[in-house]
């Protein structure tokens, strides 16, 4: 997405409070990972836990080919879907320890972030702009908004906290101090 490209501004979120929303959503919907050497299976979050958590969303790996070169994922609330490009899919598949099975996570981690975080918002905010009548105006130019309020950047920043939660990177770093 072009930074000149509009988007609609969302609530204002920190990093800390995504980093605690990301580590709560874990803690009640996929623990295992908190309190063990296992590591977060994202795609099982993607498939089967949005879905129950969003009923009426639909997730899946598609060709999204026809969105342009460089989509890797979508996810539209007026549509209700959530979708992977699926040569992203088969390339993780395929090459599991690759730069594409790296990318492939981090693009479901930030689907998955946006059904988490701004589906139940923009679902409301399409709503409202057909209600009133105001077509785009609470759209803005990525460049005339700050980062806490741009959904592409908050739904980067849960990413990265729901594939390492700081709880395991703490695990993870007292075991690396342990072994110095």
């Amino acid at each position: 997405m072009s930074y000149s490209q509009k988007v609609p501004m969302v609530q204002p979120l920190s990093r800390e409070k995504i980093e605690n929303d990301s580590l709560l959503f874990l803690q009640k919907h996929h623990p295992e990972p908190l309190r063990s050497d296992q590591s977060i299976d994202i795609e099982y979050i993607f498939e089967l836990i949005v879905p129950q958590i969003q009923p009426d969303i639909k997730t899946g790996y598609f060709d999204l080919s026809s969105f342009g070169t460089g989509v890797m994922g979508f996810t539209d609330a007026a549509r209700k879907i959530s979708y992977v490009h699926n040569k992203l899919y088969d390339a993780a598949l395929q090459y599991p320890c690759s730069p594409e099975a790296r990318r492939f996570r981090a693009t479901v981690a930030h689907e998955v972030s946006h059904c988490i975080c701004h589906y139940s918002y923009l679902k409301t905010f399409k709503s409202i702009c057909s209600l009133v009548g105001v077509g785009n105006t609470l759209m803005r130019r990525r460049s005339d908004i700050p980062p806490y309020m741009d959904p592409e950047w908050q739904a980067w920043e849960q990413a990265g906290a729901l594939l390492m939660a700081e709880a395991i990177y703490r695990r993870i770093d007292q075991k690396r101090k342990k072994y110095q």
